[in-house]
């Protein structure tokens, strides 16, 4: 039997877009106003605190690829022989 990731790598990818984003996301939130006011004073009116949030975006996204790539069944395989996949090895 094939783990879930294996078995819908779509689902777990989206999965990990979601959660990536949203914790990028509230790690933006806790330091925006910080962010803003910096870029206040020494850059007004530039794009920058939209350009972070871009890039939380595009974090997320790299994740998803990631995932996507972890959950391809011979990727999946080599992971669970170092350890890492998304089954236990047979020998731990």
């Amino acid at each position: 039997m094939e783990p879930t990731q294996v078995e819908h790598p779509w689902k777990a990818t989206f999965r990990t877009v979601v959660q990536t984003f949203l914790a990028a996301a509230a790690v933006l939130a806790l330091v925006a106003p910080m962010i803003q006011e910096f870029v206040a004073e020494w850059w007004p009116g530039s794009p920058v605190v939209a350009w972070i949030g871009v890039g939380a975006a595009f974090i997320a996204s790299v994740a998803g690829l990631v995932t996507r790539i972890m959950a391809v069944p011979a990727v999946n395989a080599w992971l669970t022989r170092i350890g890492l996949g998304a089954t236990p090895r047979a020998d731990a």
